[in-house]
This record gives structure tokens, C-alpha cells and sequence, in this order.
């Protein structure tokens, strides 16, 4: 079997991101499906998977890590590595294991170990976008009450509506606004939904600091990039200081730049984004390093409904699953349903659970006549 021809689309959301598709087809008939995650740089994004075709089509879709390594390792682009270029492998990495999978007839977890659980414990993303008006804690309150009423037992939100401080600082005054916004969601929820407060990686360490000593109190299940992940020593220090745990990894790429934060347990979770680290395989490897220093694994997932089944697939396969981040309610899309309607059949959610697809490869189908709808030139 060959792989024959590389097809990427552009999906508007009508909101603030884009979903980046990636197609695969094969001289046997069998269509593999990726997707890219650069949110705000998705024309950029799949540029960079069409820069890859000519070293993908023609070549068997088994060699994978033969397809991995010579990109990564030859192609002057992505050597450095660009998390642009990685995305970009990624996407047709997953594609290639879609259709891999499909040959085989079985999931893409059971050619690497099988699965470790029938479901996938998710927290929502319930994200508050407050523009030029402060939205008060009620906004935070409904979104979250929405959340749990929907069964799910854990949720995120950043807090911070002021956006990116440009000193890296928070004042007092709203610092205050931030402990009243989480302390109304923490009543509203009641003390048995998880709850991460994601700082978006606003902050210098002192700040960091100083924020996360005032929502202690409040118990998160996670305070998720305090700082950025730049200065490992930084965040190690915020790690130190704080008793909740600190989640950071989402903007990294591949074990080489995972490597460092896992040996100097700078953070105690681990985040784990599926298209970012490198596909598959690459996060597999990175969640295993993980699991040797005794470190839990957040996968961390923003984009579209491919990138669900990749997240979940991945996340079915470690046995040190925290969670998967669910992104319902954090980027707006338009219609609200765009996500469902992109796939013949998403993937099914129960009571704050995704169940663990089933069906031969991903176990998801792009709706390439909704795809079409949709599409935008990039």
C-alpha cells in the first residue's frame, strides 16, 4: 500500500480559531485523517503540512517513525523543531496511524499496548471572553453551573479577564477580582467538582507566586502555566511554594524539550498536547518518561473534533491519566454545534466520561461534504 495523494483543509469556526484538517489517501482505498493545532496561525499551520507532502506521498504508510525521523531530521524546516513543523508531522502522523489502523481493522491504541481504561475522565473548558467589559463572577458562575449540570465532575477557566499584563504583574485591585471570581465558582460548584485555574503564562514568577498563595484556599486541582515554561527554575520555584499542583508542557515539543522539565520535576503535572509534542508515538514516549518520575499526565486539547479522537486515543493508552481537557465551551464556534457536525460520529460523552472509540483506526470519519461547507482558502 501507498500513500498517494495529501489534502489539507482550512475549517472556519466563525469564531476565533480556525480547524486545520489533514487527508490522507492510499492506492488501497483506505483515507487517513490528522489535524493541526497552531491556534491564531492556522494559515501558517497548513502551509506547513503541505510543505511536508512530497515526503509522504509515496511512501507505506507503516513507516511511520521512518516518516517521523526523516522529516524531523533531514527537512531543514523542521530541525530546530517549530511547533508550526511539528504540528504539521503530527497531523499526517495520526493520519497515517488512521489508516494503519483501518488495514488492521482495530483501534489505534491496540497497535501501541492497547487501552488502559473504556473511558477518559474529561474537565470542560469553560472559557469567559470578556473583551473591553470585565465580565463579573455571575458569567464564570453560569458557565461552570452549565458544566457540572451537563455531568461533568471537573472544570478550567482563566480567571485573569484582563488578559496579557504587559509588566507581567497583577495589582492588588485585581488580584482581589480574581479571588472573588474563583471563591463565587468554587460556592457555585460546591467542594466535589475539580477545579484548574489556568494562568495562560501571565506572570512572573513572584506574581505567580502571590496568585496562586491567594486561590489556595479554594483548592484547585491544578494551577496550569503559572509562569511560562521558557525558565524550568522559574516554574520549579512557583511548584515549590504552592501546595496545589502545577500542570505546564502544553507548548512543548517532542521528548528533547520534555526531557528537561520531566528530570527537574519542574512542575508536577505534566501536559501533554498530542499535535504539538509530535503525534502519537512521540506523546506516547513522552507520557512514558513521565510515568518513570512518578508524574500524572494532563492531554491538553483545543481544537476540533479530530483532535478529540487523537487526545482520547492517547489518553486511553497511559496508564498515568489525570485527565483529558474537553473544549466545548472554550473557543467560540459557530453554529454551536460545528464540532458535531464535521464527523459522521463524534464521540460519545456520559456524566463528565468520553467513551473510548472502538471502530478501526481514529474511530472518527470526517462529513467531508460538511468539511466542504465550511472551508475557507488559507
Amino acid at each position: 500500500m501507498k500513500i498517494i495523494d495529501l489534502e489539507t483543509s482550512l475549517v472556519d469556526t466563525r469564531g476565533l480559531i480556525k480547524w486545520v484538517f489533514v487527508k490522507l489517501s492510499t492506492d488501497e482505498g483506505i483515507v487517513g485523517y490528522g489535524e493541526a493545532g497552531n491556534a491564531f496561525r492556522e494559515r501558517a499551520q497548513a502551509a506547513a503540512v503541505q510543505e511536508l507532502k512530497p515526503l509522504v506521498v509515496g511512501r507505506d504508510p507503516f513507516e511511520i517513525r521512518a516518516f517521523w525521523n526523516h522529516a524531523y531530521k533531514t527537512h531543514l524546516d523542521v530541525r530546530g523543531p517549530s511547533s508550526l513543523h511539528v504540528s504539521a508531522m503530527a497531523a499526517i502522523e495520526f493520519a497515517m496511524w488512521d489508516i494503519v489502523g483501518k488495514a488492521l481493522n482495530t483501534p489505534l491504541y491496540n497497535l501501541l499496548g492497547g487501552k488502559c481504561r473504556d473511558t477518559v475522565r474529561a474537565y470542560l473548558h469553560a472559557q469567559v471572553w470578556g473583551g473591553k467589559v470585565e465580565p463579573g463572577p455571575e458569567v464564570y458562575v453560569e458557565l461552570a453551573r452549565r458544566c457540572v449540570a451537563e455531568g461533568f465532575s471537573a472544570v478550567k477557566f482563566d480567571p485573569f479577564w484582563f488578559a496579557v499584563p504587559s509588566d507581567a504583574n497583577i495589582s492588588r485591585d485585581e488580584l482581589r477580582r480574581v479571588v472573588k471570581i474563583v471563591s463565587a465558582v468554587r460556592q457555585a460548584v460546591g467542594d466535589d467538582v475539580d477545579m484548574g485555574i489556568e494562568f495562560h503564562a501571565k506572570f512572573n514568577t513572584p506574581a505567580a507566586i502571590r496568585i496562586g498563595l491567594a486561590l489556595e484556599e479554594f483548592d484547585p486541582f491544578f494551577i496550569e502555566e503559572p509562569t511560562g515554561s521558557e525558565d524550568l527554575d522559574a516554574l520549579r520555584m512557583v511548584a515549590d511554594s504552592l501546595k496545589a499542583p502545577v500542570a505546564s508542557g502544553e507548548r512543548l515539543v517532542t521528548r528533547y524539550a520534555f526531557k528537561p522539565m520531566i528530570d527537574r520535576h519542574a512542575v508536577d503535572i505534566l501536559q501533554v498536547d498530542p499535535g504539538r509534542t509530535g503525534g502519537l508515538l512521540e506523546s506516547r514516549i513522552v507520557a512514558d518518561m513521565a510515568e518513570v518520575a512518578f508524574m500524572p499526565v494532563l492531554v491538553h486539547q483545543p481544537y476540533g473534533p479530530v483532535y478529540d479522537a487523537m487526545a482520547v486515543h492517547l489518553a486511553a493508552m497511559i496508564p498515568n491519566l489525570l485527565a483529558v481537557e474537553w473544549p466545548k465551551y472554550y473557543y467560540p464556534v459557530e453554529p454551536p454545534d460545528l464540532r458535531v457536525r464535521l464527523v459522521k460520529e463524534p464521540l460519545g460523552v456520559e456524566n463528565g466520561y468520553v467513551r473510548v472509540p472502538t471502530a478501526p483506526g481514529l474511530g472518527v470519519e470526517l462529513n467531508e461534504d460538511a468539511v466542504a461547507r465550511y472551508r475557507v482558502e488559507w
